[in-house]
Order: C-alpha cells, then sequence, then structure tokens
C-alpha cells in the first residue's frame, strides 16, 4: 500500500497565512478595547491613568439573606471613592457581598454615597471610615 501526500499548494498556504494574521489583530485589537474599558472603570485603573484620590467612604449594609436563606444576615460592604483629575470628578463604588461572595466595581459621575439621613439609625453603619484627602 502506498500513501501519496499531497501538500498544500501556494494560494492555500498564503490563505491560511492571511487569515492567521486577521484573526491575531483581531484578538489583538479586543484585547485593547476590553482593557482600556476596564481601565477606565476600576479604582486601581484611573489611578494608573493620573486620576488623583480625593476621599472615601465605606460603609455596611444588613440586609435579609437571599432565598434559601432568608434566616440569615447578608452584610454588604461598601467603599465610595472620589477621584480627580483637574476640573473633573469622578465617583466609584466597590461593593462586597458576603452571601454571594462577589464584588462589583464601578465608577462614575454621580455619587453614590447615601444622605447621613439615610444611614444613622438604620442597619448601616459609618465605622469612623471616612477619610478626606489633600
Amino acid at each position: 500500500m502506498i500513501i501519496q501526500i499531497s501538500y498544500p499548494s501556494e494560494i492555500t498556504c498564503k490563505k491560511i497565512l492571511v487569515t492567521i494574521v486577521a484573526l491575531f489583530t483581531m484578538f489583538v485589537h479586543v484585547s485593547r478595547a476590553v482593557a482600556n474599558n476596564e481601565t477606565a472603570n476600576s479604582v486601581y485603573g484611573l489611578l494608573q491613568i493620573k486620576w488623583r484620590l480625593i476621599g472615601s467612604i465605606a460603609y455596611e449594609q444588613v440586609l435579609p439573606g437571599l432565598p434559601p436563606y432568608g434566616h440569615l444576615e447578608r452584610v454588604v460592604s461598601i467603599k465610595n471613592y472620589l477621584l480627580q483629575r483637574g476640573s473633573q470628578e469622578i465617583f466609584c463604588q466597590i461593593s462586597y457581598d458576603s452571601q454571594a461572595d462577589h464584588e462589583k466595581q464601578q465608577c462614575s459621575k454621580q455619587y453614590f454615597v447615601p444622605s447621613l439621613s439615610m444611614i444613622w439609625p438604620s442597619t448601616v453603619w459609618l465605622n469612623d471610615q471616612i477619610k478626606i484627602y489633600d
């Protein structure tokens, strides 16, 4: 039994090479877009691109547990950051849900911290963690 091996033609090789280059280029552009979006939506990323931390406030909110653990307390820890660059300000919030074991981070031009009248005497504590930076 004789097995013949045929090699791809030169045109087929060029098509494969063009496809590989196109896929690589597309992957690089998508990766950069994702990285830029993540940088702009995180405290760490904003600090890396020369934003300055002006202040922060931390508090915890005690909520009822989610089913099937409704009888347990669920603690949501929230930390808000105020960042500034030039005349621009941006507010970022990092929240951690103890029951879901999930951290969420978001940044916006709107302020997330509730007023003190909403915080006291409800189930939210400030824990003396208000910090203002010069």
